[in-house]
Order: structure tokens, then C-alpha cells, then sequence
């Protein structure tokens, strides 16, 4: 997925009169576990599942996604809540070591609202109406790519939801 970026854990992008301004985009992983109960003839719903404090991607693949998914027969998407990632633990450490690193570690956690926003846009716009291709079969579980609609807009990362 690709999103708007405007923050890393150094903190915003900012122009020359210190206003936030976009840096080009960035690509973020995205995970999406399709339940087997999700049909053309049988809709899903849709929903965002962003992981634990300062946890990873992988947790939007683990048990209880998986058997929500199921249970509920909810396709979830999973993403990467940037600035709050297992990634960021050193950005948090340092803050907590010296005051002076709060501001930039609090304005990369903006990059990660900025992600979902985008997942949301993903889920609302995007996902109902691309042409899905199954890629592999495992158990009750399917593993799903999306085909890009045109050169300029970027796929998701469908993962494997077995």
C-alpha cells in the first residue's frame, strides 16, 4: 500500500517555514486474511486491525485474527501502526531517557495514522472492487494477491492467512 509520507521517528518533514509538508510516498506492508466463508455470493465485512504497543505486523496474522476472521466471516487487514512498532522501541527508549527526543518520537507516531487512514481508504475504496487472484490454497484458508489497477497505484501485500 502506498501512503503519503511525512514523518520518520526523527519526526516530521517540514518546509522551509516549518509547516509539515508531504516527502514523497512510502510503501507500507499490509496483511489481509480472507476467511474461507467470504464469497462472491457470500460478503464479507471489513476490518482494520492495527497490532499491540510497540508489536509488529505478524501479530495481525496470529490466533485471534485468524480465528476472528473465522467466526465472525470478517476479511481483516492487517497494518504496521509506524512510530508504535516494535521497530520504534529504541526512538521510545531514547525518549524516555531525555526529554528532548519527545517531540520527534511523538510526531513519527503520525506517520503510522497517516498508514491507516490509508488502510481505511484501502478497505472502502480500493478492496471491494479489485479483481482478486487466488494464489494458493492452505486448509480453510486463502492466500489472495491483488493485481494492481494501473502502474501508478500500488498493490498491498496479501500474506498468507494459514
Amino acid at each position: 500500500m502506498t501512503v503519503p509520507r511525512i514523518a520518520t521517528s526523527a519526526g516530521f518533514f517540514r518546509d522551509g517555514a516549518g509547516a509539515v509538508k508531504v516527502d514523497g510516498t512510502i510503501v507500507e506492508p499490509v496483511t489481509i486474511l480472507v476467511p474461507a466463508c467470504a464469497t462472491p455470493e457470500n460478503k464479507a465485512g471489513i476490518v482494520l486491525y492495527g497490532h499491540g504497543f510497540f508489536g509488529g505486523l505478524d501479530e495481525s496474522e496470529g490466533g485471534y485474527p485468524r480465528r476472528f476472521a473465522k467466526d465472525t466471516c470478517n476479511v481483516v487487514i492487517g497494518g504496521l501502526w509506524r512510530g508504535m512498532s516494535e521497530a520504534d522501541i529504541p526512538a521510545a527508549l531514547a525518549t524516555l531517557n531525555d526529554v528532548n527526543n519527545a517531540r520527534p518520537f511523538a510526531e513519527g507516531v503520525w506517520q503510522g495514522i497517516v498508514d491507516f487512514m490509508g488502510l481505511a481508504r484501502l478497505a472502502s475504496l480500493r478492496l471491494p472492487t479489485e479483481r482478486w487472484s487466488r494464489t494458493h490454497w492452505r486448509s480453510r484458508w486463502r492466500r489472495w494477491s491483488i493485481r494492481a489497477a494501473s502502474a501508478s497505484t500500488a498493490s498491498p501485500r496479501a500474506r498468507s492467512s494459514a
